[in-house]
Parts: structure tokens; sequence; C-alpha cells
């Protein structure tokens, strides 16, 4: 019974709170997901499990059975964050947990899988104790893109302020839920321009004023509605789009980059006016961090309200064909990524472009990620 309310729980939650991206969930992932939380619940910090070993249906156990029910008390099942340190061999890794920074044994035929066919950048899954080393339970999520401080963009969201590595670990182990469904993240790969990995980077102070003339040596600064978009030279345009945006009325100071070097810049020419600046950025996400935040969240702190005001209209039709390349993108770059083939005029036809434009796309593509 018990069992079966934690289940109901855990998709009344889904369709709840994750309606928006259930569908995209495969079936099976799904009810591993579903075991796996149970699971979590009764051998996890809650210790559920306590209230199981009177039962009648547990004393029928062998005292093999009874005895490592009874050792679940004193070592929690957990969830981790992990990074592969040492491959051991026949199925035996050394790990680090990415938030924790504790290493420890582990023993999974499915990591030495995945290590095989793919390159990982950290996994996600609940682990347990066998007396010797640690094992894994249910669905092991593989992430090719996310970094771990995607995990803090990601957990910063969720409860509205910035989090730290402690809070993401005490988020996951109260709440595992918001991370399991990170599982639709897997995928999501990195992106490169050249020698740049894209990284949004974002922070946002209250300023009443600026003597902006000051600012006119090193940034390109244009003005419409009240409100100051300042590019950053040599740095605004792609694929850095260093820039700042400045409402006087709204005491608003918003600094964006796109990538790590063009931030830098950006901090150092803010700093160059004799702003006391931070180095860090409130916000901080890969392309797959920040696309996984507006899939699961509808949330996008990147995305600053008065970027429409500086934006050249487009036309409707401009816009739909912009959507439709952007389609032909999302569909292609799986493939891309896996080394995997694909059939060109199907994926076409799916983001409702002609066969001609998506094999030059595809050509340029290509191309692109052989330069990364």
């Amino acid at each position: 019974e018990q069992e079966n309310r934690l289940q109901r729980l855990f998709i009344d939650r889904v369709q709840s709170e994750f309606s928006a991206v259930l569908g995209k969930l495969d079936p099976e992932w799904l009810y591993g997901l579903i075991a796996q939380y149970t699971v979590h619940k009764l051998f996890g910090p809650d210790r559920l499990l306590k209230k199981y070993l009177s039962r009648p249906e547990i004393k029928r156990r062998s005292p093999r059975e009874r005895d490592f029910l009874q050792s679940q008390l004193f070592s929690p099942w957990r969830f981790s964050f992990m990074q592969v340190e040492k491959d051991l061999g026949s199925d035996f890794f050394e790990m680090r947990d990415v938030l924790t920074d504790e290493g420890f044994l582990l023993f999974s035929p499915a990591v030495d899988k995945y290590e095989a066919e793919q390159q990982v950048s950290f996994y996600f899954t609940l682990l347990f104790f066998n007396g010797q080393c640690r094992q894994t339970y249910g669905p092991i999520l593989a992430f090719t893109g996310l970094q771990p401080f995607d995990l803090l963009f990601y957990a910063g969201q969720l409860q509205e302020k910035s989090a730290g590595l402690m809070d993401v670990e005490e988020m996951t182990q109260k709440d595992p839920l918001p991370f399991m469904m990170l599982a639709l993240a897997g995928n999501f790969p990195l992106t490169y321009y050249k020698q740049d990995l894209a990284i949004n980077h974002l922070t946002e102070l209250e300023i009443d004023s600026l003597n902006l003339e000051a600012w006119r040596d090193d940034f390109k600064i244009e003005e419409k509605e009240g409100v100051y978009q300042l590019n950053l030279k040599r740095w605004r345009q792609h694929p850095h789009f260093a820039h700042i945006y400045f409402a006087p009325s709204d005491r608003k100071f918003t600094a964006f980059s796109a990538t790590e070097r063009g931030w830098d810049k950006l901090v150092a020419g803010i700093k160059r006016q004799g702003l006391d600046f931070p180095c860090r950025p409130d916000f901080k996400a890969t392309m797959a961090g920040a696309a996984a935040v507006r899939r699961l969240l509808d949330q996008d702190p990147f995305l600053s309200p008065y970027a429409a005001i500086f934006e050249p209209e487009i036309s409707p039709e401009k816009e739909q064909e912009i959507e439709a390349l952007n389609h032909f993108f999302e569909l292609l770059i799986p493939y891309l990524n896996a080394g995997e083939e694909y059939d060109l005029a199907e994926l076409a036809r799916k983001a409702g472009i002609d066969r001609e434009n998506a094999a030059l796309l595809a050509e340029q593509m290509e191309e692109k990620l052989k330069d990364t």
C-alpha cells in the first residue's frame, strides 16, 4: 500500500509539474524512474523501510535477506551526480561525486557500456552499498553536454535563489524528482564555436546612473525607449555577444556574454569605468543547461526583457523560416554528435524546409563540428 502511494505521488507530481514534457519521456524510462524514486523513499534518508521491518511478509524472508534490509538503515541509499576518475577494468571504476567531492569504488556494467560508446561529462543515478563497493539501482542518466555548474544554474531556478554545491546535494536527496527529469537533457550536446565553448554568463545590478560618455571608448552605445544597449567593441558579435542593458528608470544594469572569453573582456571593460562589478556571474550555463531550464521549467533568465526593443522587426514569413531552420538543426545535431547516419530527406520534411537547403545546412554543420 505504501509503495503504491509513493508511485502514485511520483506520477501525480510529474503530471502536474512537468506535464509539458511528460510525453517526451520514454515509457520504459518513466517506469524505471518511478521504481527508483520509490526505492529511494524506502532506503534513502527518509528511511521509510523502518515501517516495514516488523511486517509479517518481511519476517518470512530468509535471515540473509532480513540482515540485508536491516543493514540498509545504517547505509542509506543516495542519489549521486558522479564522474569517472579511473577505469579499473571488469566493470569497476573509481568515481567522484561532483557535489560532495567524495571518492568511491563503483561496480557498474552500465557505466562501462556508456564509457565505451560515448563521451560522458557526468552521470546521475541512485547508489547503494553492497558491503564492498557502491552499485547503481534503476536508470543511469548519462549527460553528454551538461556540466556540473549547470546543476547550480538549474537548482537556482528551482529555488529562485543562487545555489551552491551543498545546496544542490541537499535538494537532490530531499526531492530527487526535478533532477530525475534531467533525463530529457541527457543528449543535449555541448556547443563550440572554434575554440570557444558557448557558456551563457549573466549578472544584474541595481545602478542609479552612468556617465555613458566615458564608456564610448570600449562600447558602442545605442538608446531606444529610455533603455541603453552597450555592446563591447570587438566582442559584441558572434559567438561572444558581450553586451550590457542599462535601464535608468528601473535602475537595472544587466551584463551578458555567451562565452568565457567574452565575459572576461566584458568584466574588464566594466571595471575600467570604476564600477564595483563581480567577476563571477549571477548565472552561468552551457547551451545545454539553458535549454534544460527552458524545457523543464519554462524559464529563461538569459532572455532580457529589453532585448526586443533593439531587435529589428521580422516579418511573420521570415520568423517562420527561422523556426524551420532551428527545428532542422535540433533534429540533425543529435545524429552528428553520435556519428550516426540520418535520412536527410526525412529530416528536411519534418522541419519543413526543402532538401537542397537542408543538404547545404547539413554540410556546413558537419564542417563546423570538424573544426571543434
